[in-house]
């Protein structure tokens, strides 16, 4: 189960020295406001792969780690820095994960484990 906890924004500061929170005003300023999408779950028996649309990052200035089982990228956006997070459940390998940006869309992998069915005899006394 992949479960999203939220994002948290830096404050900015525009060109008087005012706070803002710049996602507000991404939609406002944005060339294309209309196609930007919400980050995006795709799950299937062998991953789960999440897609966001970052146009113009560099993969240098993303930033994903996971600490427990809990997933957290962050990226720099119009005057501050955009963090979300997504508990992950125990039924993903997270050592294994992947990313790649391509087109202006990181896209994180994570595979499911392998569950192999054992059987263990136990000698009854």
């Amino acid at each position: 189960m992949l479960t999203r906890i939220g994002h948290e924004l830096s404050v900015g500061h525009d060109v008087l020295g005012r706070e803002f929170i710049p996602f507000l005003f991404d939609d406002v300023f944005n060339e294309r406001p209309s196609m930007k999408r919400e980050p995006s779950w795709k799950v299937d028996d062998a991953a789960a792969t999440l897609s966001i649309e970052i146009p113009g990052i560099k993969p240098n200035d993303i930033d994903v780690s996971f600490t427990d089982r809990r997933l957290t990228i962050s990226y720099p956006t119009r005057g501050g820095t955009r963090t979300s997070t997504y508990d992950v459940s125990g039924d993903y390998d997270i050592a294994q994960t992947s990313a790649r940006v391509e087109l202006g869309i990181l896209e994180l992998r994570i595979p499911r484990i392998e569950r192999k069915s054992t059987k263990v005899q136990v000698e009854v006394r």
